[in-house]
């Protein structure tokens, strides 16, 4: 998953869209062990405990039948165990084969990895696990659809097979879907998902056999998180690779001189010296020193930091009150380490009782394991934990250890090969109004039947503006046509009498690239890139830009949204824009005339974004005119801004300047907003709609100036919907499971696509569009309409980041924190405190173009350079991508259990690891773009 996107790591959402996946955990092989009896506790649900139960235990557990264990690994919810006899047992999830036995079934006790002999470390990934032989070959199983097994393939197994050309190999790391290996020479190799470079070979490409790290020499170790890689050099410093959003590489975080928001090369991890041992956590790093005391940095949301503070750090901070420590370990959000004295402390996030101290309370400071002492090796998985005792030692009794239930030795199975991403066109196609040329088909004459845009194909997000339209294409170029009397266009240009704009599709200029997303408003475009910043361009008489510039100057090329980081989608409405970040918080700017900002006063306007009132657990947005909604996780959809008609669905007329809930709504998935009106989608296919109705925009067979509702009503004889999406014209679209686009409300320029126009055709129930099969997107401009057919496949932005035309002015210190976990639509408890609201962005001086600098001192910008490659997606576990439960189609069903474990990422509670598409540990937009991409599919 192309983070940033990840900004702060979502307890929620955070636009969005992988997911990656995974675990974290990459650590170093447990040093050489007096063997000994394991134990284990946190998160059992897999049976990743090993006690031949699927129950979670606070205290520690015995693993079931293991003696002569001399080291531990653990995965996302799998755990691996090293005998002395140089053989491998394994346990819990077994989805992608990462139990090595010949099946894929879990098991809740420990299974013999096949054909493993004279083994001398371990090392478990998020689904994939490793082994090195004391030949110094590597051995891989499991998932592999991103290469992380090295066999050259991208097919997953479920018994080991070598990592191809790869001897002389002396320690292994295995993180979220990349594998690391330090060779006796020093150097490193590298393979797998390469999305932020955390292959470190200069490129961001992913690799199915492993390549030389870039310029790395006198390696002695390594590890590995989600997105990221560090390497123990035998001086004891330490060098990191790959993104470093949270400060994950321990150097201050970019784009202000001297810092980096990823880096596809090692770098120096700053401040680190005396180092003895390291640790990589989903987003964190730990340094043992050779004093026995550790530092850490990183994400810090859980406390995973152990400096008693909830807040990230890009530079390395002690843990607090560790010392004489031998060994150390990390897992998503906890982190573990060994003392001298046999004992261990934890500390990070304990929901699931990753802590082993009895209870479920996040620590920001190490606590001690209860009753586990003469401890030889211990490693952290996704949110359970694990140790090996000295046999010398009698055996402890801190807690009742659950009644066994062993399982079945589960039969070996062939593992399912995923189905490469499809390539098809992803073409665009529109009807309705085309004065200015918004339809894109070369002319001006209006359509009330789709026709296609001119030129455009490997299309994967479309937005309508009034006059204008917007695509961005899989490659993450951005294309515009239509009006341009602004520049929204953003071609460097603005139109006048008698051309206006244009009627062919051209590409947003300034270099914009990794691009993943685009909302147009009236008479401004905005677009987010895979780095999670947002761009706009066009009318900024309101701030609509948020670019900081105080004298409001429109501009036709690309400037950025001042300090807005790890965004995951956008909305854009008549003069205001809306953010939703990774953290589940939104965040607006422009016009506030009508309270549409939402920061609890109505009035004047803001040129920088400002952060929604009281909203957190925000999973979608929409916006149109003059105000907003919000979905959350929990299924509820929330408004505010302008309610003349009552589309803020409360039951009253009257605006709001602070978000107030929709009323009696439940269950939604699916969220879109019109000049007076509203609309959801639920999860059981069928649509909402509530506010103006003149025309019969509200689809319930009434239409009139009587008519409006100011709360929601059923839209007549809908259902199977997946998408709504509805424009200033007072016209409603949804989407079908199959495809089909269906339309009502007023007809007048031909919008509803039936073959009809002219008021009397308007239609207060939903007529089908005509000619239009195969969509899987959509989209409503003022008196247009968008529809993307054919299977586009995701997009692959590269993920460097723009070049500015000067240095941002005042950057803010760190990402505003990350709220607690967002519970899915199934209760579960708060795992920790939210942390203080993240403070509002401070204003930049001037906008920041991206290529062509606006007039004045402003040095020229500095090249765009695109990376050598772009990665390609990788698919989903299932047989068919978006076939999230398996029955042979892609409908509602999938996309409501990607709902369900949006952004959540592994090791959280709700997360599904299917609605986890794109391997990269987290359900996030992408993983819901994937889904949307292929409705309607079938096996």
């Amino acid at each position: 998953m192309k983070k940033v996107l990840h900004g702060k790591r979502p307890r929620t959402l955070a636009p969005v869209l992988f997911l990656l996946w995974l675990l974290p955990a990459a650590f170093l092989p447990a040093q050489a062990a007096t063997p000994g009896d394991p134990w284990s506790w946190g998160s059992n649900g897999a049976g990743q405990l090993g006690n031949g139960t699927t129950t979670g235990s606070k205290l520690p557990v015995a693993v079931t039948g293991l003696t002569g264990v001399t080291a531990l690994a653990g995965g996302a919810d799998h755990s691996l165990a090293l005998l002395g006899d140089g053989t491998v047992r394994a346990w819990g999830s077994n989805s992608d084969g990462q139990l090595g036995n010949g099946g894929v079934a879990n098991s809740s006790l420990p299974v013999a990895v096949t054909g493993l002999t004279g083994v001398t470390a371990i090392a478990a990934g998020g689904w994939h696990s490793l082994a090195l032989k004391s030949d110094g070959t590597v051995w891989a199983w499991g998932m592999n659809v991103a290469g992380q097994l090295g066999d050259g393939t991208t097919i997953g197994s479920n018994v080991p097979v070598p990592v191809t050309g790869l001897t002389g190999v002396t320690a292994i790391a295995a993180g979220g879907a990349h594998s690391l290996a330090v060779r006796s020479d020093g150097t490193v190799r590298a393979w797998g998902r390469n999305f932020f470079g955390q292959l470190g070979d200069g490129s961001y490409t992913q690799r199915n056999t492993p390549v030389p790290v870039s310029g790395l020499t006198g390696a002695i170790a390594v590890a590995a998180g989600v997105e990221h890689s560090l390497a123990l050099l035998s001086g004891g410093t330490v060098r990191a690779w790959g993104t470093n959003m949270q400060g994950q590489l321990a150097n201050p975080i970019g784009p202000y001189p001297g810092g980096v928001w990823d880096t596809n090369v090692p770098i120096s991890a700053s401040g680190l010296t005396g180092v003895t041992a390291i640790a990589a956590g989903a987003y964190h790093g730990l340094a043992l020193l050779a004093d026995g005391t550790m530092r850490a940095w990183g994400e810090n949301s859980s406390g995973e930091l152990g400096n008693g503070s909830t807040t990230d750090a890009s530079a390395p901070v002690q843990v607090s009150g560790v010392s004489g420590a031998t060994a150390v370990s990390a897992g998503i959000y906890h982190s573990l380490a060994l003392l001298a004295d046999g004992t261990v402390r934890a500390w990070g996030y304990n929901y699931s009782g990753q802590l082993g101290n009895g209870g479920a309370a996040t620590s920001t400071i190490p606590v001690t394991v209860t009753g586990l002492t003469g401890v030889v090796a211990m490693a952290a998985g996704g949110q359970h934990s694990l140790a090996v005792r000295s046999s010398l030692f009698p055996t402890p009794t801190p807690g009742p250890t659950p009644a066994l239930t062993p399982t079945p030795t589960p039969t070996p199975g062939p593992l399912v090969t995923p189905t490469p991403p499809s390539t098809a066109p992803g073409e665009v196609w529109a009807w309705g109004s085309n004065t200015y040329g918004a339809l894109g088909d070369g002319t001006t004459a209006d359509r009330n039947l789709p026709v296609s845009a001119s030129g455009l194909t490997g299309v994967v997000g479309v937005a309508g503006g009034h006059r204008h339209s917007l695509a961005v294409k899989s490659d993450g170029t951005v294309w515009a046509w239509g009006y341009n009397s602004y520049g929204q266009l953003g071609n460097g240009t603005i139109d006048s009498y008698p051309s206006w704009g244009s009627a062919i599709p051209a590409q947003v200029s300034g270099g914009l690239t990794g691009a993943v997303a685009v909302a147009a408003g009236d008479i401004h475009s905005l677009a987010l890139r895979s780095d999670g910043t947002v761009w706009g361009w066009g009318r900024n008489y309101s701030g609509q830009l948020g670019n900081g510039d105080e004298t409001r100057t429109d501009s036709s090329v690309p400037v950025q949204a001042s300090n807005l980081t790890g965004v995951r989608a956008i909305a854009a409405g008549e003069n205001h824009s809306v953010a939703l970040r990774s953290d589940g918080t939104v965040w607006t700017w422009g016009s506030d005339l009508y309270g549409q900002l939402g920061r609890g006063s109505a009035g004047g306007f803001s040129t920088t974004p400002v952060q929604v009132s009281g909203l957190t657990d925000v999973i979608a947005i929409a916006s149109w005119y003059r105000h907003s909604l919000a979905l959350k996780s929990d299924g509820a959809v929330w408004a505010w801004g302008y309610n003349l008609h009552g589309q803020l669905g409360n039951g009253t007329n009257a605006n709001s300047s602070v978000p107030v809930p929709v009323s009696g709504l439940t269950g939604v998935v699916a969220i879109g907003a019109n000049y007076g009106h509203s609309l959801a989608v639920k999860s059981d296919g069928s649509v909402r709609a509530w506010g103006y109705n003149n025309y019969g925009q509200l689809g319930n067979g009434t239409s009139g100036s009587g008519a409006s509702s100011n709360v929601p009503v059923p839209v007549s004889n809908l259902s199977g919907m997946v998408a709504v999406a509805s424009g200033a014209s007072d016209h409603s679209l949804a989407l079908k499971s199959d495809g089909a686009g269906w339309a009502w409300g007023s007809n007048l320029l031909g919008t509803l696509g039936n073959g009809t126009s002219g008021s009397a055709a308007s239609s207060s129930v939903p007529v089908k569009v005509s000619n239009l099969t195969g969509v899987v997107a959509i989209a409503a401009g003022n008196y247009h309409n968008l529809a993307i057919k054919g299977t586009a496949p995701a997009p692959t932005p590269s993920p460097s980041p723009i070049p500015s035309s000067s240095p941002s002015p005042s950057p803010s210190p760190s990402p505003s924190p990350s709220p607690s976990p967002s519970p899915s639509p199934s209760p579960s408890p708060s795992p920790s405190p939210s942390p203080s609201p993240s403070p509002s962005p401070a204003p930049a001086a001037s906008p920041t173009p991206l290529a062509t600098p606006t007039p004045g001192p402003s040095p020229s910008p500095t090249p765009w350079t695109t990376p050598a490659a772009t990665p390609t997606p990788t698919p989903g576990p299932g047989s068919l991508e978006g076939d999230v439960n398996g029955d042979g189609v892609v409908n509602t069903a999938d996309l409501t259990l990607v709902l369900a474990s949006f952004n959540k990422r592994n090791g959280d509670p709700g997360f599904n690891p299917g609605a986890d598409l794109n391997g990269d540990g987290i359900v996030d937009i992408y993983d819901l773009a994937l889904v949307g991409l292929n409705f309607g599919r079938t096996r």
